[in-house]
């Protein structure tokens, strides 16, 4: 994306929003041309997340509330830009999912979107309720409280210290003035689901003010799948490997592995096909130290 614009005499460095691909999931994602500065998006199709549709990956900046970049662009305040985004994707697909994430300057406290919101109604109370957040920050300001409203609009909720999950609420902005949680990872409210979502941590500070943050979620087994790398193709397998089986056991004995376990058992009252889903996940998700790729021709 665009850097931020160039002001002068200004004592912040400039910088742009970058996303990287890993090679074998290349071939599942292109990149959508965007009208907008700081923001980049990526179209991944049904078959990376397995949900039914698309999914686009949003990398965004939304400058602070005082940044002087906010008089010379037409683009909008705040959210707007962001917001703008999304209604012009879904001009381009009535119907997808969203992964967003980077650096939104928005203070949100312990608050998140509503779930299943109508904005059409302006009635909060015909909404379903929010998935709970601790935050280290108890703080909301302006541009926090325009992505909850953006959450609420578009169906999406703030994944940062999610209380249902245990996900780190530590502080993503440090500094000696005082300390904040301005860095987010915001997706769909169909996605938030104990398959999908597995981990999420504010990482230890690397080299900036900010700290990075992590969001880990398990995709459908893809085995077999064919990935192009220059001339040589690669094939993905879960190889059994002796020396790993004590990894393999723990990994699906874990509380994590077991109450997805215990869960497809329930579900074999409602529907055999998704029990089967759900326990194949699991067992692929603790085999993960098992896969491999392979080279199939050059």
């Amino acid at each position: 994306a665009k850097a931020r614009k160039l002001m002068p005499h200004s004592n912040r460095p400039s910088g742009g929003v970058i996303m990287l691909v890993k090679n074998i999931y290349s071939e599942f994602v292109c990149n959508v041309d965007v009208l907008f500065d700081n923001m980049i998006v990526l179209e991944a199709d049904e078959r990376l997340f397995g949900h039914g549709k698309k999914t686009y990956l949003i990398g965004v900046y939304i400058p602070p509330c005082e940044s002087r970049s906010y008089d010379v662009t037409e683009n909008g305040y705040g959210m707007e830009p962001l917001e703008q985004c999304i209604l012009d994707l879904h001009e381009r697909c009535s119907d997808f999912n969203m992964i967003m994430m980077g650096d939104f300057n928005g203070r949100t406290g312990c608050q998140n979107g509503l779930v299943n919101f109508n904005a059409d109604d302006n009635d909060a109370d015909n909404a379903d309720d929010c998935y709970e957040r601790k935050s280290k920050d108890s703080v909301v300001n302006t541009f926090g409280q325009q992505l909850l409203e953006m959450c609420s609009s578009f169906d999406c909720s703030i994944i940062n210290g999610l209380t249902d999950w245990s996900f780190d609420d530590g502080f993503t902005y440090i500094h000696p003035r005082g300390s904040s949680v301005i860095d987010y990872f915001v997706i769909s409210n169909n996605l938030c689901t104990d398959t999908f979502l597995q981990s999420f941590c504010v990482a230890p500070r690397v080299d900036s003010t900010h700290l990075p943050i992590v969001l880990k979620v398990q995709l459908p087994n893809l085995i077999g799948t064919k990935v192009v790398n220059g001339d040589v193709e690669w094939v993905e397998r879960y190889v059994w490997d002796p020396q790993k089986e004590n990894t393999f056991i723990e990994s699906l004995s874990s509380l994590e592995s077991q109450a997805c376990l215990d869960r497809a058992m329930d579900e074999l009252e409602s529907s055999i096909d998704t029990a089967l889903n759900t326990f194949s996940n699991t067992v692929l998700s603790a085999a993960g130290c098992m896969k491999k790729r392979f080279k199939t021709g050059i």
